[in-house]
Order: structure tokens, then C-alpha cells, then sequence
């Protein structure tokens, strides 16, 4: 394992994580609580005069991280050893 493959994971996982709330904060369309994919709850009240959303962090973000990260560096590992062999 490389510095490179580790900060590359981390970027993917920063993609992934912004992509999943993106896409679940433009499907509100009534006040509740959603916990998205990678562990980002979204409290939404929406009254006739305002909307109101509340972000917060539940123990399944760092769960997400960890998981796709060591997917990621199992991937590198992978293509880097097949790469080896091709030589």
C-alpha cells in the first residue's frame, strides 16, 4: 500500500459521499429525516414560509469510509501484482 492509493480512495470516497447527497437532498419533497447510503442524516422541515434542513453525521459515514477505501487499496493491490506478473 502507497500514499498514492490511499489519497485516491479517499477522493473516490469524497465523490461518492457528495454524489449520494446530492442526489437525496433534491428528492425531499416532505419534512422528515433521511439517512442517506454513506451515513448522512438530512432533517428537512418545510413549512409554507421556509425550508429548513439540518445535516449531521451518523457512525455509518466512517463505516462507508473505511469500507470503500479498503476496497479501493484491494483493487491497487490487484493491478499492481497482475501488472508484476506481465512482466
Amino acid at each position: 500500500m502507497n500514499k498514492k492509493s490511499l489519497i485516491i480512495g479517499l477522493g473516490i470516497w469524497l465523490v461518492l459521499f457528495l454524489c449520494d447527497y446530492v442526489i437525496e437532498l433534491f428528492q425531499i419533497t416532505k419534512s422528515g429525516t433521511i439517512i442517506t447510503l454513506f451515513g448522512l442524516r438530512i432533517t428537512s422541515t418545510i413549512t409554507p414560509k421556509s425550508i429548513d434542513t439540518d445535516f449531521a453525521l451518523t457512525p455509518y459515514v466512517l463505516l462507508g469510509l473505511i469500507i470503500t477505501v479498503l476496497i479501493w487499496l484491494l483493487i491497487s493491490w490487484a493491478f499492481h501484482k497482475f501488472m508484476d506478473q506481465q512482466k
